[in-house]
């Protein structure tokens, strides 16, 4: 009692009568419609249906929403247009919900449940008994019912009421109303409901903010835009395709990640997919084809079978992995790492086939993609402390300088020769400028090492012994006269090398702009003078947000702080995270 996270009636304030029959002027329907819209982005970006949806009464009364006058009152057409303008739109809106509940609640592997969307209807139904086909119907006719009244559109709100419902039925991103357009609305607060007394399994709700009308529609033009784009990326190659993917998803409602997987992943031909991937790895093409005539015996037939399904399965599973959010991510990267290995070990027991042999490498390059994605996902997680930096990064030269030894072509080869480079800076960064004290216990080494620990054959495996000598060799060399230069040499020979990874679908904008940011501040400040900036976890995401920058004046404290979560939490100097 009387806590307001649990005693909704602790913040009762009821703001009106509902009246689905009311007669809403232009600019009232304008507010109606963005406020109904601003809850619906906040469902998409994680807020609960009780919060969200269900705050608006229209959407529980989309069949009342007619005139309760008679047609020969004089006042019917006004109210007629407002019921019917309003009505069209609540059923579009409510088709729409149905439409991505349905679709979230089957693309678990991307969207999860309590994770990126909360998808519990509290036993309130959500579906509408007309067709989508029906409902855009509906709407087309009563835009046309609109627009034949020429008098009625000199009113800028009714066009806008016009763009509005092309918008929710889908049209082009053209039509997105902007709030700038039309900057006279009127509230309505009685059509909204702010109690929402419903707990799930007995825990308060979480908290909430509902955006603002100008940023619910560039939040929804930037949603209609990238699945527009969805037609054309899916005509790109594999690899194109898969460098989209590791970059540009970033900040993607979960309803948009979800179609892409839909239109991206699921309805893609493995076996192609699969045959473009070993092609640009530089195998023959149709190289699945020449192993499977090569194979013979009934018990190698049956195991090339069941390995090539795990192999297209797993690429799939690629594509997948990077739609996911960066939390999942890094741990389902972790787990195709081991997949691929032991595909690579199940291949080895074929590989008396040398055309099954030859395909090996390709096998162990893709475990060492995976892993070595994962590593560099742990910076802007928060999941390195201050005695884990150098750990972290000795880790990822030898990742990406595995990766890069492997003879398989593809800009995935290129990518990893990038980060030798950058983890090879960085590692003599945080020599000279130490940021704590190092002291990871063999525990805290096997636990951040678990899964790659635990695989029974991956091409590669970190031991604590192998850390202690580089550690060692490290330490010898530390005085930041002669490691920062060096150091420095390092970020540019991988700034260098940007270029030649950089496509289109591949951003490299933030990773380009920090190495740029730390090599001028190596060639301008004396050491004494180089210190770390602290991060902000809210600035970083994705493959560009991994490297800690350098500042050219002294700081009140040289060692970041332990708030910059971007950079690894319990940044103190002398202060581990897990001690």
């Amino acid at each position: 009692m009387m806590d307001p996270a649990m005693d909704w009636g602790t913040n009762f304030a009821p703001k009106g009568e509902f009246d689905p029959s009311a007669a809403l002027s232009p600019a009232q329907l304008v507010w109606v419609m963005d406020e109904m819209a601003a809850r619906e982005l906040a469902w998409h970006r994680g807020g609960t249906m009780a919060q969200t949806l269900f705050t608006s009464l229209h959407y529980h009364n989309a069949l009342d929403l007619a005139p309760n006058i008679s047609p020969r009152d004089e006042s019917f057409p006004i109210v007629e247009t407002s019921c019917v303008a309003l009505r069209a739109f609540v059923l579009a809106y409510a088709k729409s919900i149905e439409l991505a509940y349905y679709l979230l609640l089957d693309g678990g592997a991307v969207a999860r449940d309590g994770e990126d969307i909360w998808l519990d209807p509290y036993g309130i139904p959500l579906d509408t008994t007309e067709s989508p086909e029906e409902v855009v119907g509906y709407v087309e006719g009563v835009i046309r019912w609109l627009l034949a009244d020429e008098e009625r559109m000199f009113d800028p709100a009714w066009g806008q009421i016009v763009l509005r419902l092309r918008f929710r039925k889908l049209h082009p991103t053209q039509h997105a109303p902007a709030s700038a357009f039309y900057t006279s609305p009127q509230s309505v607060p009685w059509a909204f409901d702010a109690v929402t007394p419903f707990l799930r399994q007995s825990m308060p709700l979480p908290s909430l903010s509902i955006p603002g009308h100008s940023e619910t529609w560039e939040a929804m033009t930037l949603a209609a835009s990238q699945l527009e784009s969805c037609s054309a990326i899916v005509r790109l190659d594999l690899e194109r395709r898969e460098q989209f993917l590791r970059t540009r998803v970033v900040g993607m409602l979960p309803i948009v990640r979800t179609l892409y997987k839909t239109i991206l992943c699921d309805v893609a031909n493995r076996d192609e997919m699969v045959d473009e991937w070993l092609t640009n790895a530089g195998h023959p093409r149709h190289i699945l084809a020449i192993v499977d005539a090569e194979v013979t015996g009934p018990t190698d037939r049956r195991s090339y079978s069941l390995w090539r399904d795990i192999v297209a399965g797993t690429l799939a599973l690629n594509l997948t992995t990077s739609l996911c959010n960066p939390s999942r991510r890094r741990r389902a990267l972790s787990h195709l790492s081991r997949t691929w290995s032991d595909q690579a070990a199940a291949a080895a027991r074929l590989s008396h086939y040398p055309q099954v042999a030859a395909l090996i490498p390709a096998l162990h390059a893709r475990a060492l993609d995976a892993e070595l994605h994962a590593a560099i996902l742990a910076w802007p997680l928060g999941l390195v402390s201050a005695a884990e930096a150098r750990m972290t990064w000795w880790w990822i030269l030898l990742l990406a300088k595995a990766r890069k030894g492997i003879n398989v072509s593809g800009w995935e080869r290129r990518w990893a020769g990038v980060w030798a480079a950058v983890a090879s800076g960085m590692l003599l960064l945080y020599t000279a400028l130490p940021v704590s004290k190092e002291n990871v216990t063999l525990p805290q080494f096997v636990l951040r090492h678990k899964i790659v620990l635990g695989t029974a054959s991956p091409p590669l495996k970190p031991t604590p012994s192998a850390w202690n000598s580089a550690r060692t060799a490290l330490d010898a060399n530390s005085n930041p006269m002669s490691t920062l230069p060096l150091a420095r040499a390092w970020l540019e020979e991988a700034l260098k090398l940007l270029p030649a990874v950089g496509t289109r679908e591949l951003d490299i904008a933030g990773l380009k702009s920090d190495l740029a940011a730390n090599i001028e501040v190596l060639k301008g400040a004396p050491d004494e003078q180089v210190a770390w900036v602290p991060w902000s976890a809210k600035e970083r995401d994705g493959e560009s947000g991994v490297i800690h920058r350098l500042a050219q004046r002294p700081l009140p404290s040289t060692a970041p702080s332990a708030a910059a979560a971007g950079a690894g939490a319990g940044w103190d100097a002398g202060e581990d995270e897990y001690s």
